[in-house]
């Protein structure tokens, strides 16, 4: 998950803020442990919810707020390449609370034909790959959830999810069921 850099601005709109990041991350993951939260005014729950089911949530970011907010609440942090230089990814692994991650995936764009991307998670699978993710971002691309849902049938052993969605696109509700 992520504030929503590219999607947001292609709407007019600013990202969303760290504030608005973490509460939705927060929310998600209570929404998933089965727990009842508080949104858009009322009271809100998933009874087909596991008890206590932790969802590994990883947060996209390179600022060192946005690295010191995922090393407080989520499972990983996603990274551009681009972003080593600017040093905070090296601070990111040294700071109190910061988790190491486990594991490797593969992120691919959801372009037309959507066979594609579920070819490629194929291929992914086959060279020893356990994440596979894409972006959600349903005005730059293709709509996700359907496209990963063919790649889970396609695969075996691969874990899917998206690599970035926002607050400001998809409603947390969406996002833990």
């Amino acid at each position: 998950i992520g504030r929503g850099d590219s999607s947001r601005r292609v709407l007019g709109k600013r990202p969303t803020t760290l504030a608005q990041l973490e509460e939705t991350t927060l929310k998600i993951q209570a929404l998933a442990r089965g727990e009842t939260v508080a949104h858009d005014e009322q009271d809100v729950r998933l009874p087909w919810a596991a008890q206590n089911h932790e969802l590994p949530i990883w947060i996209a970011g390179y600022g060192p707020k946005a690295l010191s907010l995922a090393g407080r609440i989520a499972d990983g942090v996603i990274l551009h390449l681009r972003d080593v230089r600017r040093g905070a990814v090296w601070e990111a692994g040294s700071r109190p609370g910061c988790r190491e991650a486990d594991g490797s995936g593969v992120t691919v764009l959801p372009d037309p034909p959507y066979q594609r991307l579920v070819e490629l998670m194929v291929l992914a699978e086959s060279h020893g790959f356990e994440y596979g993710w894409t972006y959600d971002s349903h005005v730059l691309w293709q709509d996700s959830f359907p496209i990963l849902t063919i790649a889970a049938q396609a695969t075996t052993t691969m874990k899917f999810g998206h690599q970035v969605t926002n607050p400001g696109t998809r409603d947390p509700t969406v996002l833990a069921s």
